[in-house]
């Protein structure tokens, strides 16, 4: 089992993170930019969203997502 899940998003189009919205619980991300990107994640893992962080690299027009994983899932 891994310790932590970090998921990268290349989000080329967006210039600021204003409008997006990021929602994580145990086991499922979605992200969302108005009428341009739509993730509904299943992360297969149980993680800590109260430990997790988020961080927009603007010159690399990156998301990174980094939680900690605490246990599995039926789909583990």
């Amino acid at each position: 089992m891994p310790k932590e899940i970090t998921i990268t998003l290349n989000v080329a189009h967006i210039e600021s993170m204003k409008e997006a919205k990021l929602d994580i619980n145990e086991s499922n991300l979605v992200f969302e930019y108005p009428n341009l990107y739509y993730l509904d994640l299943n992360l297969k893992y149980l993680c800590d969203q109260t430990k997790g962080n988020a961080k927009y690299d603007k010159k690399k027009k990156t998301l990174i997502i980094r939680m900690p994983v605490i246990g599995l899932t039926p789909d583990s």
